[in-house]
């Protein structure tokens, strides 16, 4: 009996056999079951799987097996993956249902990305009974992560869904934040040894208690707001733990069970655990996790001046301040953005320089990460300035400079990149006249390779030769970047909290416009069909429009946040009360599967007594 047989359940491997027996007038379907899987499978591109599923019910019932997904999973390299989860057992026949769910969502996105013609296949609803204040997908699109009010500003929450999991999505959890809480950020982080969500976010109030008949929470948080009355300002951290969370997401639990599903939720224990609470008087902005070392860490930008960086297992801080820009002495100088970059253990920091008033400058420049607490002031190793040209009114955002795919549990599979350098380093900033968007580009360099060892070290030295920018006739843009790819929005700017979105455009640079290249060296077969790449670096996506105009309905979108390998997209209404999942990829809900119901059948011993009345696969 080969391997699949011996994983397989004895129920299925019974019924394989009798639907490929040498009594069958398909001389195909006369071979084993085993010569299929085993031999067959492995040498078909997943396209071309998908279309032998479509000739009859039993290559139906046969290619939707675990074991065919799982080989396909280990040899995808080149092609982002959703990020799995710590908790995920790759190797479980628990998650059966989500192995094939994650390759095929890999390989449609990555065609439709290239091509240049993405579209939303889908659209979901999420309801809330609040009004959403800010959204963030943790990467790999398995959980959203949500901070809400009620109307009248009494209770504030951050509320955290399940999405693609059997059964549709659902509510894990609810956590009261007191105050209106935005920036959040969420990644897949550790915490007292026990893996879960790191959740941060920020929020404000008034330092002395409100004054009479003013609420904070009537003030957009996207704009500063001047006022006579002392504010303060926090930065916060809590961990969810995932393992008090895997048993409202198991296989066999069915929210529509109201009993059984709230039984299941008072067991568990609370899955939230205050990490970190820090308070200043100045404005916090731009914070981002990111791991150092293995120890869990969050960076902000405090004030006009000033990085913190704060370790969240023993809360040691380092206060960064830079030495000013040369050339540029005594000049006013901002902090808009920054990001740690884990490949040369350093920081990459964007400053505007005030040389006169209307009149900036903008400096990228690359800076040591501090190796101690306390505070520091550091002088760049290296940078470049940029005259502001574009009246840039908004924050820079930074592509994430992590690998798309970073492994995390023991079991999980090893995914090749499609270069042997860190991802390239994408700049973007909206400009107020002209509109668009004004975007840069940093490429890794090789410096060196250990003698001991066969890591080759790469710093960030390449630079283009001039900034980019696409001009935008009608409407403002703002970018959601990833590691590989980045959704832009196409906005009209106003006085409200609220912006009306036209419509949301895919961008990917052309990779043979880059001057060097580190393709991966290791052969790997391809497991999809791989078209050409669109020359273009903007193109629309499909009916982005419609789902603009359903927002603008209800008020404008209020918040909004994208996941570049699942390939979602969740927004939120000013006026409306409920998240909108959008899916650029095919998602069908397991549960809903055809397949998914032949095969429960099939495991059900009683389901065997008679071939054609249960199985019916002829």
């Amino acid at each position: 009996m080969s391997r699949w047989a011996q994983e397989a359940a004895s129920t299925v491997y019974a019924a394989f056999r009798l639907c490929f027996g040498r009594d069958d007038p398909c001389f195909i379907t006369r071979l084993p079951a085993d010569i299929f899987v085993d031999e067959i499978f492995p040498q078909l591109l997943v396209e071309e799987l998908l279309r032998l599923r479509q000739t009859n019910k039993a290559f139906y019932l046969l290619t939707h097996e675990p074991t065919i997904w799982r080989r396909y999973m280990r040899r995808l390299h080149g092609i982002p993956l959703s990020q799995l989860r710590p908790t995920f057992q790759f190797n479980h026949p628990m998650a059966n249902h989500e192995i094939e769910h994650l390759v095929t969502t890999a390989c449609a996105l990555e065609r439709s990305w290239r091509s240049g013609f993405p579209n939303i296949r889908s659209v979901r609803i999420l309801l809330t009974q609040y009004k959403v204040v800010d959204l963030k997908l943790v990467p790999g699109g398995k959980f959203l992560v949500a901070s809400v009010k009620d109307r009248s500003n009494f209770r504030f929450f951050i509320m955290v869904y399940a999405l693609d999991v059997m059964y549709g999505c659902r509510l894990l959890a609810r956590l009261p934040t007191f105050f209106k809480v935005y920036d959040l950020q969420a990644k897949y982080l550790e915490h007292d040894g026990r893996p879960g969500i790191m959740i941060s976010y920020t929020r404000r109030r008034f330092k002395y208690g409100p004054p009479q008949d003013v609420d904070i929470s009537d003030y957009s948080h996207k704009h500063p707001i001047d006022t006579v009355y002392p504010l303060a300002y926090e930065a916060c951290c809590v961990h969810m733990r995932l393992d008090s969370i895997e048993p409202l997401i198991r296989v066999g639990l069915k929210p529509q069970h109201r009993g059984e599903y709230m039984a299941a939720a008072r067991e568990m224990e609370s899955p939230f655990r205050d990490v970190l609470r820090y308070e200043t008087d100045m404005e916090i902005h731009a914070p981002t996790l990111f791991e150092t070392a293995g120890v869990p860490c969050i960076g902000f930008i405090e004030g006009p001046g000033k990085i913190q960086f704060i370790q969240l297992t023993d809360r040691q801080k380092a206060t960064l301040q830079f030495t000013d820009f040369p050339g540029y002495v005594g000049m006013p100088h901002r902090i808009r953005a920054f990001r740690y970059l884990p490949c040369q253990h350093g920081l990459f920091v964007i400053r505007s320089i005030s040389t006169a008033p209307g009149t900036a400058v903008i400096a990228f420049e690359f800076y040591d990460f501090p190796d101690a607490p306390g505070p520091h002031v550091f002088d760049a190793l290296h940078g470049w300035e940029c005259a502001d040209t574009w009246n840039i009114d908004d924050e820079f955002v930074i592509t994430d400079p992590e690998v798309p795919h970073k492994k995390m549990g023991p079991d999980h599979p090893d995914i090749l990149p499609k270069e042997e350098c860190p991802p390239t380093l994408w700049v973007f900033a909206p400009s107020k006249e002209p509109k668009g968007s004004a975007y840069w580009w940093f490429r890794p360099v090789q410096v060196q390779k250990q003698r001991d060892t066969e890591e080759t070290r790469y710093h960030y030295m390449e630079v283009p030769a001039r900034a980019q920018f696409h001009h935008n006739r009608y409407h403002h843009e703002r970018a959601l970047p990833g590691s590989e790819r980045t959704l832009l929005l196409e906005i009209d700017k106003g006085i409200t909290e609220a912006t009306p979105l036209n419509k949301m455009r895919r961008f990917l640079w052309p990779a043979e416009r880059f001057p060097q290249r580190y393709p991966t060296r290791q052969i790997c077969e391809p497991i999809t069909e791989v078209g050409e790449e669109c020359v273009l670096a903007f193109t629309d996506v499909g009916t982005s429009q419609v789902v603009g105009d359903e927002v603008n309905s209800e008020g404008g979108l209020a918040a909004i946040t994208w996941d570049e390998n699942s390939g979602k997209v969740c927004l939120a209404a000013e006026n409306g009360d409920q998240i909108r999942v959008c899916d650029l990829a095919p998602v069908v809900e397991p549960h809903r599967r055809l397949a998914y119901k032949w095969r429960q059948q099939l495991i059900n011993p009683e389901a065997m007594h008679t071939k054609h009345q249960n199985i019916n696969l002829a």
